[in-house]
């Protein structure tokens, strides 16, 4: 029996040989194997250089004169050395870190103690260092035949205590190495994001599961996993990933003309619910109909624990399965967990994976707010309840209770003690308890969040609300200080990007390299209505996809909408400029402007500054990828009264030929130019300076496109400053 409110880990458990410490030592092996094999030359060739005292060339001509024969000569001591070192390493260091992150509940502390552990334990191997280096010095070639020949000629002269001079720094200098590399790894790990995964290959039945009931469970589960085979040919369950965190507050949420109410607002990586408290009984008698996942939150009472029951595990082949939920207690009490629910995650971390006594630890140890990802399998809920009931009676003879984790009330056996609590939970069926039911649900995929009057420039005073593309709104959600404000809005707006990069990584694996999306995400753009001395706006989804700037009414949410959109702009022949304070147009913060030839110019404002930002970097981007996917621009002008072609090319730079015979007039670098002006019409003069000369040309110039041609410039010039200077990407609006 498992009772949920021990604490106590069995030193069976903690010190039992699991399956990954030899996948550890396995791993740990292979690489050596590898590392020993490709640099043994190498570092023949650096130990020749620090014995003889000779440069490179000389040491590898030694070597090269020796003969292929004896280039590694010597390779089994390190081979060794090496090959069990490296697996000692990585077994004890991960086997002792995951033992003492159980014992200590000190990550840090754990870490520093494995280190040092596994750097003693490979410190055992120093033997082999010393015979290592006796059989590279080329002066003992004839006096020590091979590795065992070497060590019986150490033993039998010096004795062991030869073989281990020098210990003790060599035990602190595989402690501090193991402490730096197993730190930098995981880091590098987090950093990169990688997902280790583990492949299942085999889906055999395991029927030595006791209870006739699971022996159908191991059947039911294993079809699944063999339908899951038909459609892949494998089944991969990720084991890491980042925690998503889940966060709730009170506010007080209106219509923007009624009183406001007290709700909770519940915060999700992919929803925002509004939710409100209400009296439920308990009722775990109506599990969820569909078969999605649901996340859980349980807080941990201090008698009866989570107050449910677990069965199934990895090595079983079934998933951990809630098989139990006592009245009354927690997991009863939050309503929004049922008998045949399977637990995915806990706090974050997959337990798909886990043996059944590994995932009982880990539900201990999992704090006092627990949340639970769980999907529900309706198949699996009969016969978790008919094998309850054959257990109860068992219990009642027998005084046992099952293989689970159970409440400490049920921890006597006896047949009073049983009656006594069928009594208690018949009363307990009838309470209430105090619950939050969702009132409101907003999915946050490119979801549209404003602190201002729909439509205004009015910016509201510690409230904003969030429109979700299915519909769903909050109403105004109102804070009690602009502090809190900040914070929500900060929490919704990163979830928000969160999930629209994700859904902008999707979409660009269908565009190739010219036509990938750049930035998405929500503007408001002002709309002059002559009947009115003011100006509206309206919500538009902005989007930098290749060349195009693209404005949509509503998100694209398949491929086929991009190519439905109504408001195309090229970025380069697009002006981007962003509006200084003073040249706001209203009570609008954190606007930019975007002009193209021949179509009225495009008043824009975000919510934020940092959101003005993300635009304005996204838009160098996107120019910087589309000149470089373009090349060249070709404009008609006329020079010196004849009809020209002026073409801005990403490697020469302004070239202008006349028409028809194609011949050259002048071509300058982009770097040679020092100015322009024009008349706003048609006429334009460039001036540029010869590479040695402080003089400088003016060439001057009439273009029907004068704008085109202006805008198009300005792309290039921006594009080649950011070739030269990769910063200026990242660079910011000062």
């Amino acid at each position: 029996m498992n009772n949920v409110t021990s604490q106590k880990l069995s030193l069976y458990s903690v010190l039992k040989i699991r399956r990954d410490d030899f996948n550890e030592f396995i791993c740990g092996w292979g690489a050596a194997v590898i590392n020993v094999t490709v640099t043994f030359p190498i570092n023949k060739i650096i130990f020749r250089q620090i014995l003889e005292g000779v440069p490179m060339r000389a040491a590898i001509g030694q070597i090269s004169q020796e003969g292929i024969q004896l280039l590694y000569r010597g390779i089994l001591p390190p081979l060794c050395q090496k090959t069990l070192s490296l697996s000692l390493m990585f077994s004890t260091y991960e086997g002792c870190k995951q033992r003492l992150c159980l014992l200590t509940k000190n990550d840090v502390l754990a870490k520093v103690l494995a280190a040092n552990i596994a750097g003693t334990i490979e410190a055992v191997l120093m033997p082999l260092e010393r015979v290592q280096t006796l059989l590279q010095d080329w002066r003992y070639h004839d006096k020590f035949k091979n590795t065992s020949h070497t060590f019986r000629y150490l033993l039998t002269n010096y004795g062991i205590s030869e073989c281990y001079r020098g210990m003790v720094p060599i035990i602190y200098r595989n402690g501090l190495s193991n402490l730096m590399f197993f730190t930098l790894r995981d880091q590098s790990k987090v950093l990169i994001e990688v997902e280790d995964a583990v492949t299942s290959e085999s889906y055999v039945l395991d029927l030595e599961f006791s209870g006739p009931a699971l022996v159908h469970l191991q059947l039911i589960f294993s079809r699944q996993l063999f339908s899951l085979r038909a459609q892949s040919t494998r089944f991969i369950i990720p084991m890491k990933f980042t925690v998503r965190q889940v966060r709730t507050g009170m506010v007080t949420v209106s219509d923007g003309k009624s009183k406001p109410i007290p709700m909770r607002l519940h915060l999700s990586m992919e929803v925002l619910k509004l939710q409100r408290e209400d009296l439920e009984a308990a009722n775990h008698n109506k599990p969820p109909l569909d078969a999605k996942e649901r996340m859980v939150q349980i807080t941990r009472q201090k008698v009866g624990g989570l107050g449910l029951s677990i069965k199934g595990g990895a090595e079983h082949k079934l998933p951990v399965l809630i098989s139990r939920i006592y009245k009354g207690q927690a997991a009863d009490q939050c309503g929004q967990l049922f008998v045949g629910d399977a637990i995915i995650k806990v706090n974050g971390e997959y337990i798909t994976a886990c043996n059944h006594d590994d995932a009982v630890n880990i539900l201990r140890n999992a704090g006092d707010i627990v949340v639970l990802t769980v999907k529900h399998y309706r198949a699996a809920k009969p016969f978790l309840q008919k094998n309850e009931k054959e257990e109860k009676l068992d219990n009642v003879a027998n005084g046992t209770a099952e293989d689970g984790w159970i409440s400490p009330n049920r921890q006597g056996g006896s047949p009073r003690c049983s009656h006594s609590r069928q009594s208690s939970n018949a009363s307990s069926s009838s309470m209430q308890y105090k619950r939050w039911v969702d009132v409101i649900t907003v999915p946050l995929m490119m979801a549209y969040v404003t602190r201002y009057i729909f439509g205004t420039d009015k910016l509201r005073r510690n409230a904003f609300e969030v429109r979700g593309l299915n519909g769903a709104r909050t109403g105004v959600i109102h804070c009690d200080d602009s502090a809190i404000l900040s914070q929500w809005l900060k929490y919704i707006t990163d979830n928000i990007t969160g999930l629209t990069h994700l859904q902008m990584k999707l979409y660009n694996r269908n565009f190739g390299v010219g036509e990938r999306i750049e930035y998405m995400g929500w503007v408001n753009e002002a709309v002059s209505n002559s009947n009115q001395p003011w100006q509206s706006y309206r919500p538009r989804f902005l989007a930098l996809k290749g060349p195009d700037l693209l404005l949509f009414e509503t998100p694209p949410c398949n491929i086929g909408d991009w190519s439905r959109c109504a408001l195309t702009f090229k970025v380069y022949q697009t002006m981007f400029r962003v509006m200084r304070e003073s040249e706001n147009v209203d009570e609008r913060q954190h606007c930019f402007l975007a002009q193209s030839p021949g179509k009225p110019p495009r008043y824009l404002s975000v919510e934020t500054r940092q959101e003005l930002l993300r635009v304005e970097a996204a838009w160098h981007t996107a120019i910087c990828s589309a000149v470089t996917y373009l090349k060249s621009k070709t404009f008609p002008v006329t020079f010196n009264s004849r009809s020209a072609g002026l073409t801005l090319e990403w490697t020469q730079g302004f070239t202008l030929s006349y028409e028809g015979i194609g011949e050259i007039a002048w071509r300058y670098k982009f770097s040679q130019l020092r100015g322009s002006s024009d008349d706003g019409k048609s006429r334009l003069k460039l001036h540029f300076q010869e590479p040695d000369s402080i003089a400088i040309e003016t060439k001057e110039l009439e273009c029907s496109q004068l704008q085109n041609l202006l805008f198009c410039m300005h792309a290039f010039l921006t594009a080649k400053v950011a070739a030269v200077d990769p910063t200026f990407l990242t660079s910011t609006t000062p």
